[in-house]
C-alpha cells in the first residue's frame, strides 16, 4: 500500500515536471553558458545565456539567467523566471555589486498560466552599462528579487565575468 501510495506521488511529480514550460531550466546545470544563433530579417543574433541562480521546490521554482546578445555591439539582460501555483508580480529586481546597489525594473513581462494551480512568470530587465561594468570588475554580488537577498557564489560572478568583453 505504501509502495503504492509513493509511485502515485512520483508519477504526479513527475507529470507536474513534465508539463512545465520550465522543465528545460529544471534541468540546467548551474553557470554554464550555452549559446544559440537566431536569424531574423538583419541577420544573426547571436545570445549567450548563463543560470546564475536557481531555486526549484516541490510546487515552486525559481530561476535566474544572465544573458548577453550580440549583433551590432553587446547587449546585456538578466532573465527572472518563476514557476508556482501563485501569482508573485517581480516588478523590482535588486542587484549590489561591491557596495553599489542597483534597482531594475522589468523591460519585458510575460505571464501565463500553463495548468490547474500552475503559472509562469518571465521577466527581462536590460542591464544599464555603468552596471555592466561594476559586474565586470565585482568581488561580490547580490541579487534581490523577494524575501532575502541572495549572495552569489564565486562561480557565478566568474560566469558573468566570462560573458562581458573586456573594456
Amino acid at each position: 500500500m505504501k509502495k503504492n501510495i509513493f509511485v502515485i506521488i512520483l508519477l504526479a511529480a513527475l507529470f507536474s515536471i513534465g508539463c512545465s514550460s520550465t522543465n528545460k531550466m529544471y534541468f540546467q546545470r548551474l553557470y554554464s553558458i550555452e549559446t544559440e544563433v537566431k536569424e531574423d530579417i538583419d541577420g544573426q543574433i547571436v545570445s549567450q545565456k548563463a543560470m546564475i541562480y536557481k531555486k526549484n521546490g516541490l510546487a515552486t521554482n525559481k530561476f535566474v539567467h544572465f544573458e548577453k546578445m550580440s549583433r551590432n555591439g553587446d547587449s546585456f539582460f538578466i532573465e527572472l523566471t518563476y514557476n508556482g501555483m501563485d501569482w508573485v508580480f517581480y516588478d523590482t529586481f535588486r542587484i549590489k555589486a561591491d557596495g553599489e546597489t542597483y534597482s531594475l525594473e522589468p523591460d519585458v513581462t510575460s505571464r501565463d498560466v500553463i495548468g490547474s494551480n500552475n503559472v509562469v512568470e518571465k521577466y527581462i530587465y536590460f542591464v544599464p552599462e555603468d552596471l555592466v561594468s561594476e559586474l565586470n570588475i565585482a568581488k561580490t554580488l547580490t541579487i534581490q528579487f523577494d524575501g532575502n537577498p541572495i549572495i552569489l557564489p564565486r562561480e557565478a560572478i566568474q560566469t558573468i565575468g566570462n560573458l562581458i568583453p573586456d573594456s
